[in-house]
């Protein structure tokens, strides 16, 4: 047999508005055989009127099956049935791994179940999700997927509205998750009882024990706190007096 063998380019549509023809011509242009695979394909600020945006989207997203990035950001869709299409494609969408779905969530519309649903997808490596009204209402279905993801490096969740209810949840997945690299927090609505919870299971310095069972591997931006530097995998142990034979002390 033979091994077909395609070039990858990257399409960037920002900050333009198009029509539907124009649209529904370009995602022609997009399929052409001999043009290569697409393999970024990045929607962002383009006030699609209706469903247009969605539409072209999935167009996209069906026919390129090598894609990995997909970006449909601050392109706010005003109802579930669509939300949901975007989102039933990406999860999927067979190598389709890092996205950006920020301000997807338009109008009333509470970003959770979206935002459960599309980290189902095993192959996800970073997602931005700000700015989509989410809401556990004390569910913590979002953290134990959170929990037991096994490849998620990069979660972006800023601007959206989680409590110090969901701090403890949270708090309990990073306990266990340690491929989780970097977590976005910025703007919610956390108070300062939220915040020291996440403190601590980031570094807890209450026992050596506590020290070293604290998650080393992610990095919690936008909360206003910065850890020390034993909490990145650096211990240091040692006596303050001076001409101290380490014979005295044993392990």
């Amino acid at each position: 047999g033979t091994i077909e063998r395609t070039y990858p380019f990257n399409v960037y549509i920002c900050n333009i508005e198009l029509p539907a023809n124009v649209l529904q011509e370009l995602s022609k242009c997009f399929q052409l055989e001999g043009l290569g695979h697409m393999e970024v394909f990045s929607l962002e600020r383009n006030g699609f009127q209706g469903s247009d945006g969605i539409d072209f989207a999935l167009q996209i997203i069906q026919s390129q099956k090598k894609m990995i990035d997909f970006c449909f950001d601050r392109n706010p869709v005003d109802n579930h049935q669509d939300c949901q299409r975007l989102v039933d494609a990406i999860v999927g969408h067979p190598n389709i791994s890092n996205c950006g779905l920020v301000g997807l969530c338009g109008g009333e519309i509470n970003g959770h179940d979206y935002l459960v649903h599309i980290l189902r997808k095993e192959k996800l490596q970073t997602l931005d999700f700000s700015n989509n009204s989410v809401m556990t209402a004390g569910q913590s279905t979002l953290f134990d997927i959170i929990k037991l993801h096994p490849n998620l490096v990069c979660l972006r969740l800023d601007h959206n509205h989680l409590n110090d209810e969901d701090a403890i949840h949270l708090a309990g997945a990073l306990r266990y998750n340690r491929t989780l690299e970097t977590l976005w927090l910025r703007g919610n609505r956390f108070t300062r009882m939220g915040v020291d919870i996440l403190k601590k299971v980031m570094y807890d310095d209450s026992s050596l024990n506590a020290v070293a069972d604290s998650n080393h591997v992610c990095t919690i931006e936008g909360m206003g706190f910065e850890l020390p530097v034993v909490s990145r995998r650096h211990y240091y142990i040692h006596r303050t007096r001076e001409n101290y034979d380490p014979k005295q002390s044993r392990a």
